[in-house]
């Protein structure tokens, strides 16, 4: 995680900067560089103060960096953009070539999704969806996997983070029901299998997150969790009841449809969790 390039981009709420030392304090502990963006989405604004408004941005980022720097952060670029939100932090993210892109929820969601929700859809980077009302640091974070090379990064990234910070870390695998037809069996032996199978899927997955972790035992304060149900509701059941403040998935490739549906996991989780998100790619 050390040595990071992090696009922030903000929309200058109030949120962002009651949080911004809170988040200058991550940006430094994980010894990232960074950069900042706003977008002027209002064209009508602009033109009522095309004369000032740009400076005055510009002026408020270059603030921004200023305070970070006197932390021991390492800043490289501030920048004003206009036009679609979504579109101009993903051509930021592109020029400047970051490795994260940190931007926070909406809780305003529209019909067709929020600004986050299209960064998520199509950057090619790694997103960190920030909950500016819902992140208080790094004590509890929960990691899905799927056993899948793209699970493999994700986990690699939560247990960066967990060494970085000393927290405890959920590794969390959603079982699906096994298919298998148990018509006529008696209810003990179809527990009796399912007993089984989720042994043996504990089995597995224990061994794929020794072996991501290249560790001959799990380290401490790694737990792992094998729960049955749908894997974006117990993701964010789990997350919810353990009051994780953050939420490691990896992304997985995504056919056009999917980018139209918003079908995949991490965009339902992204839909309905509280908590902070990281989205591994």
């Amino acid at each position: 995680m050390r040595n990071k390039h992090i696009l922030l981009a903000t929309d200058f709420s109030d949120a962002w900067a009651d949080r911004l030392p809170e988040i200058s304090t991550m940006f430094r502990t994980l010894g990232s560089t960074v950069s900042v963006v706003h977008v002027i989405t209002s064209a009508f604004q602009l033109w009522l103060q095309s004369d000032t408004l740009e400076l005055q941005i510009k002026e408020r980022l270059a603030h921004w960096l200023a305070l970070m720097q006197e932390q021991g952060i390492a800043t490289q670029d501030h920048i004003v953009r206009t036009g679609n939100a979504a579109e101009e932090i993903l051509a930021t993210a592109a020029k400047i070539q970051c490795d994260i892109i940190m931007i926070a929820a909406d809780p305003k969601r529209t019909f067709l999704g929020s600004t986050a929700e299209a960064v998520v859809r199509t950057a090619p980077q790694s997103v960190w969806v920030y909950h500016t009302e819902h992140f208080s640091g790094f004590q509890h974070i929960v990691c899905a996997c799927d056993m899948s090379d793209e699970s493999a990064k994700a986990l690699q990234k939560a247990y960066a983070l967990k060494q970085e910070y000393s927290a405890s870390l959920d590794v969390l695998y959603c079982l699906e029901v096994p298919n298998e037809n148990i018509l006529g069996v008696s209810r003990s032996e179809a527990e009796r299998r399912y007993d089984e199978y989720k042994a043996d899927s504990h089995t597995r997955f224990e061994a794929f997150v020794r072996t991501v972790l290249d560790s001959a035992t799990l380290p401490a304060f790694v737990h792992l969790h094998l729960v049955w149900g749908k894997p974006s509701a117990m993701i964010v059941h789990h997350a919810s009841d353990c009051q994780a403040d953050l939420i490691v998935l990896g992304a997985k490739g995504k056919s056009n449809l999917q980018v139209l549906t918003l079908g995949s996991t991490a965009h339902n989780i992204l839909r309905t969790a509280r908590n902070s998100l990281f989205i591994v790619r």
